[in-house]
């Protein structure tokens, strides 16, 4: 039985908080094309420059976010339902669970508080722990 799980993306409206990274110019071409290959391997990300507040001024930067016209990109599923389906989900890469797992330890190691992601966490977590 298929049990699709669900990625994070940058969508439209709010803001977010996050790393950029200062890639020299002699690697400029590698590392985009290394990039690109991890991000755009589905059409469900749209690469576009984003201006960004930094603390060492504004810069503009690369990043991708959801494509909405993709049939992928399903907004409005109900917290509860997408911890149900986190909760569940495997794919090549390991769990959907480990997925979110991870991006919400590198925010706490970064000291960004991201409500939606820490709530989805807590959510799915519980729901995990409730079911083993």
């Amino acid at each position: 039985m298929d049990e699709p799980g669900l990625m994070l993306a940058i969508d439209e409206g709010g803001s977010c908080e996050g790393l950029a990274f200062r890639v020299g110019s002699e690697k400029l071409e590698y590392e985009t094309f290394v990039l690109f290959r991890r991000e755009m391997l589905a059409p469900v990300y749209r690469p576009i420059w984003l201006s960004l507040d930094t603390a060492s001024g504004p810069i503009e930067a690369l990043s991708f976010v959801a494509n909405r016209d993709h049939e992928k990109i399903k907004p409005g599923i109900l917290l509860e339902d997408q911890a149900k389906m986190i909760a569940r989900a495997k794919g090549m890469f390991g769990t959907n669970f480990d997925y979110l797992s991870d991006m919400y330890e590198r925010l706490e190691i970064l000291g960004i508080e991201d409500k939606y992601v820490s709530e989805l966490y807590t959510a799915t977590d519980t729901l995990r722990n409730t079911s083993a």
